[in-house]
């Protein structure tokens, strides 16, 4: 059925060509939004900086943990089951790093190095955990100011 709806459409084979092109493209999105999660982090307490190493960032890209204020760790479901992830907030409070501790074994260690505040209470809906989620960013809003 897909073979003929093909021919009927192709157009000297360029038809053809642009679905091989798309299934090509979306199989290079695939394996690049995989793999962006599979860091080596290193983190300098002295110099206050964290540098993680990727498929994607071979050479490592640093940031300087002074350029944010908090912490948060959530409970996240995949398919693995469930696993923590930590997120690093900016000074508006919205969330811009995130550590996913699926692929670490000592992501208690790397979470309690981090050397920021963490804000263990804040406002949290179904909502916001699909767009943390999906999108990676939202604004986090202490409750009760307990951090």
């Amino acid at each position: 059925m897909l073979k003929k709806l093909i021919e009927r459409f192709d157009i000297n084979g360029l038809t053809t060509t642009v679905l091989l092109g798309l299934f090509v493209g979306f199989l290079i999105f695939t394996v690049l939004m995989i793999f962006k999660d599979f860091k080596y982090i290193r983190i300098d307490t002295e110099q206050k900086t964290m540098t993680w190493y990727s498929p994607v960032i071979p050479w490592g890209k640093k940031i300087f943990l002074t350029d944010y204020k908090a912490k948060i760790k959530t409970k996240e479901i995949g398919s693995a089951g469930g696993y923590s992830s930590a997120y690093l907030l900016d000074e508006t409070l919205t969330t811009r790093i995130k550590v996913n501790g699926l692929f670490y074994k000592n992501f208690g260690q790397l979470f309690n190095s981090l050397e920021l505040t963490e804000i263990r209470h804040y406002e949290f809906n179904i909502w916001k955990y699909f767009k943390l989620i999906y999108t990676g960013r939202i604004k986090i809003k202490p409750i009760n100011n307990k951090n």
